[in-house]
């Protein structure tokens, strides 16, 4: 009997393991891996093809994944797990969202005109109550998080947006990860541009936008460009009177 018990106790532990949340997401990084090219940009038709699948695919597949997790689960992960999932669930649902509508040239075409991509409801998060992306960037992330550095991670699957990563972001490596994103994003010179010889410098419309937050927790736009631009970012800014911003393109950032 007490042998029994005992079998029955680590079937139960092998079970409960089972059963644990990945903070790997390697679903997630697998979809990447065979979705995102290495400039970032997506093959969605690929992934609404997948989709028709009986199944509904191994996007929605991981989606579904996400919608499991409630907020007491939640609640006892590090801050890192919580942040690295919430990074994700912004850009798989995000990619979702253009599936769900493709063919469509921008993400701004979804939803109308009274109503943005960003503010519809079509997925539940934590609660089981309906979200929307708005609510997962302004309300669950930056506000809590107060990290500059997710400016670089999440993606709005626009040809603008600091470039999808292609791998999740995990618990276990997410200082390394944002680190390496943020050098990404300001390195690709066609988001951010800084000539060094006549101290020209224009970036990302995303440090106008979002300026409260790389003056609150990042010490000001400048010193975030100093500290994660290229080495050609120095000396234009020592050069540099005005920064300018980039015209915003938001055509989907297809493979197509």
């Amino acid at each position: 009997m007490r042998l029994f018990a005992l079998l029955f106790i680590s079937l139960l532990g092998l079970s409960n393991q089972a059963l644990a949340f990945d903070h790997d997401h390697a679903a997630w990084t697998a979809l990447l891996k065979q979705h995102v090219s290495v400039d970032g940009r997506v093959a969605y038709a690929k992934l609404k093809a997948d989709k028709a699948t009986a199944a509904g695919g191994a996007l929605r597949q991981y989606l579904d994944g996400l919608q499991t997790v409630r907020t007491e689960e939640f609640g006892t992960w590090s801050s890192d797990q919580q942040k690295a999932f919430l990074i994700n669930a912004y850009n798989a649902f995000t990619v979702q969202l253009i599936v769900d509508n493709y063919p469509v040239a921008s993400i701004r075409d979804i939803g109308g005109f009274l109503k943005k991509p960003w503010s519809i409801e079509f997925f539940n998060l934590l609660d089981g109550k309906a979200k929307t992306l708005d609510t997962i960037e302004h309300q669950l992330l930056r506000p809590v998080y107060k990290d500059i550095r997710i400016h670089a991670a999440v993606n709005c699957a626009s040809i603008s947006c600091p470039q999808l990563r292609g791998e999740a972001y995990s618990g276990a490596r997410l200082n390394e990860q944002l680190e390496a994103q943020m050098r990404l994003w300001l390195a690709d010179a066609n988001r951010n541009q800084f000539a060094a010889a006549s101290g020209d410098v224009k970036i990302s419309k995303i440090f106008d936008w979002y300026v409260q937050d790389f003056v609150a927790w990042g010490g000001g736009v400048r010193e975030v460009l100093t500290r994660y631009g290229p080495p050609e970012a120095k000396a234009a800014l020592s050069r540099a009177s005005t920064i300018g911003y980039l015209d915003y393109n938001w055509q989907l950032n297809s493979q197509n």
